[in-house]
């Protein structure tokens, strides 16, 4: 039997209802926000940047590191700095809280905490969507309580955006497995962006690594031009061929810090992909790791031709069915795809 409280009608389905003035909700969410900056986890590891052209892989590996014990997996395609590369942190003696985290933030929090996460941005399947509950006010408060007295370094505005959003996640399943080593993050065409690439990234992480995904040429541009129809075959090439040689260029520069992977292997060689990915990063192999999850829930890919749970074992094959033409533009940069392939050092499947 459900209990009215004194001087309440119970509602016609007979839920137990709480009256809750607004004065006592402000105060009830000020104090569960103070609780949260006083546990809060700082986010100082050294970052994993995956990068290449879009549709290589990238948002697959950073779905694989979603659950692993070891690693803040940073929630969707890093945009902090964008419209303008890389973020160029003022470090001016004048420069408040506010206005440092104004050169970090990134926008997609809020649609998030809206709609829900959803890595097909125009989905309106609902259970396409997965809940994503976000505090913005709060991330602002963690963040100034994240930065040092004395900041000398953009590395440390970084740290304490980092900081911010992860605790900011209120629903955030890992936040306290650990010990965290690395956080893991996805940003599309970072090498080939004009604003220092490795070298910035260098800069402000001298201890993080990056890893860039080769994918083969033809089921390449079968996927990427049904997202940007409008690309010609030859502009698009071009962009595959500029990604590629800029990891590649990345790797022989800093090869301890730079891995050159094949989507092929991280496709049909999972397991080994991501053992040897763990040996590198020198963190414990986890399970976790053979499935693509956000905030360890199975998610569906975002293909291009049919979604599914787990990883497709024919998307890398379906494109020969799809009518992508051959030329002597696809010839050339699959000769130079056949080329890397070929190299033992940077294929870890065979």
């Amino acid at each position: 039997m459900v209990r009215t409280p004194p001087g309440k009608v119970a509602d016609q389905d007979n839920s137990p209802t709480i009256e809750f003035h607004s004065s006592h909700s402000a105060r009830l969410l000020r104090q569960l926000r103070q609780q949260r900056r006083k546990w809060a986890v700082p986010v100082t590891q050294p970052l994993l940047m995956c990068s290449q052209i879009q549709r290589s892989g990238g948002t697959l590996l950073l779905r694989l590191f979603d659950g692993h014990p070891s690693c803040f997996a940073h929630p969707n395609e890093l945009r902090w700095g964008r419209p303008n590369g890389w973020p160029r942190i003022g470090l001016a003696w004048d420069q408040t809280p506010a206005m440092l985290f104004d050169q970090v933030n990134e926008s997609w929090p809020a649609k998030f905490a809206r709609y829900g996460y959803a890595k097909v941005a125009n989905s309106v399947v609902e259970s396409d969507r997965l809940p994503f509950l976000f505090d913005q006010v709060l991330q602002l408060a963690l963040f100034e309580d994240a930065l040092p007295q004395t900041i000398l370094r953009r590395r440390d505005v970084l740290n304490a955006y980092l900081t911010s959003l992860f605790n900011a996640w209120l629903d955030y399943q890992h936040l306290y497995d650990g010990p965290k080593r690395w956080v893991t993050a996805f940003e599309p065409r970072f090498l080939t962006r004009g604003d220092g690439g490795p070298d910035v990234f260098f800069t402000d992480y001298p201890d993080g690594m990056l890893v860039s995904i080769v994918r083969e040429p033809s089921a390449w541009l079968s996927s990427y031009q049904r997202h940007i129809p409008a690309h010609s075959t030859e502009k698009a090439l071009r962009l595959w061929t500029e990604s590629v040689e800029m990891g590649l260029r990345a790797h022989t520069e800093r090869p301890d810090r730079v891995i050159v992977l094949l989507f092929r292997d991280l496709v049909h060689h999972t397991e080994r992909v991501m053992r040897y990915l763990c040996e590198r990063m020198d963190i414990p192999f986890d399970r976790s790791l053979l499935t693509p999850t956000f905030n360890s829930i199975a998610v569906r890919s975002d293909s291009s031709h049919t979604p599914t749970f787990g990883i497709d074992p024919l998307v890398d094959e379906r494109h020969r069915q799809s009518g992508v033409a051959t030329d002597p533009l696809i010839e050339r940069a699959a000769a130079r795809y056949e080329e890397i392939r070929s190299s033992v050092a940077l294929n870890v499947g065979n």
